[in-house]
């Protein structure tokens, strides 16, 4: 018989790429990690690691057995949904992973489901969505926001399904006395980026490459409403959603770019069925497009 648990570290390892990682993922050590896939080797009975140099990869039987954990998971998923829907009444935790700028979006949501099921606790984490995923597939979260952009598409992570929420335009801000009419003629202007490694980052990355220069970096900052007054206060450029631009400051001006940003909320794979992931659906507006 095949362990669930074991069978969730080596679905882990396929996704991470490397034991310390899932060790990290599991406050577990990597040597507790090993010995428990080890054992799964023994259950399997078959090799499902090989050594390549001080990192491990999976044999063509792992990644077989990947393929079958993982629907397997999705089916416990689909269990735990069942049973917490022939209890009477949502209870528990609701773990609600978001963007800053999302907030005002999911704010009247968050109240219609604590009128509605006062014993359902409900937990709001800030996390960029670059970083959603895992933190759902890791059982962090139970229910996160994605996102993606025409220039950096993203499939949803193998193990979560998604359903769309927002599907906004992209803007450069400049400052208004600002003469740009695009792109390319802020080449040469200090930008305010956010961080390395956020959506936002890699996506203006790609817009400045497309329209043929390297954006200067001249402030690092994520938080959009700085990032407005930065750019009031003549400080440089940035790229903002339309999400981003409520309480728009007097010096800023806003031109639309032929981009898009989709955002979606994200759940494992078989949770759909949960009660409190339903309600949480449920509260959320329908699919708002901003032009």
């Amino acid at each position: 018989m095949l362990d669930v648990r074991r069978l969730r570290l080596l679905c882990d390892l396929a996704r991470l790429g490397t034991i310390a990682a899932v060790a990290t993922a599991h406050t577990y050590t990597p040597s507790a990690v090993s010995q428990q896939l080890s054992a799964l080797e023994r259950e399997a009975g078959l090799p499902l690691l090989e050594r390549t140099g001080r990192r491990v990869a999976l044999t063509a039987a792992g990644r077989l057995l990947v393929q079958h954990a993982e629907t397997v998971l999705a089916a416990l998923e689909q269990t735990g949904a069942a049973l917490a829907a022939a209890r009477a009444g949502l209870t528990g935790e609701l773990r609600i992973g978001a963007f800053p700028s999302a907030i005002r979006i999911l704010t009247p949501a968050l109240i219609t489901l604590g009128d509605r099921h006062a014993a359902l606790d409900l937990q709001l984490t800030e996390l960029d969505p670059a970083d959603v995923p895992a933190a759902l597939l890791d059982r962090r979260l139970d229910v996160g926001l994605i996102q993606d952009y025409d220039v950096v598409p993203l499939e949803t992570a193998p193990g979560l399904r998604s359903v769309p929420l927002l599907d906004e335009t992209v803007h450069l801000a400049v400052p208004a006395a600002s003469t740009a009419g695009g792109l390319r003629d802020v080449s040469g202007d200090g930008w305010i980026l956010a961080g390395a490694g956020t959506l936002c980052h890699t996506a203006t990355l790609r817009l400045c490459a497309a329209a043929g220069f390297t954006p200067r970096a001249r402030h690092r900052v994520d938080d959009f409403g700085t990032v407005l007054a930065l750019v009031a206060a003549g400080q440089g450029v940035a790229l903002v959603p339309q999400l981003a631009t409520g309480g728009l400051p007097s010096g800023v001006r806003l031109l639309p770019l032929p981009t898009r940003r989709r955002t979606r909320v994200a759940f494992r794979e078989g949770a759909a069925a949960h009660p409190a992931i339903r309600a949480f659906l449920a509260a959320l507006p329908p699919l708002i497009r901003s032009s």
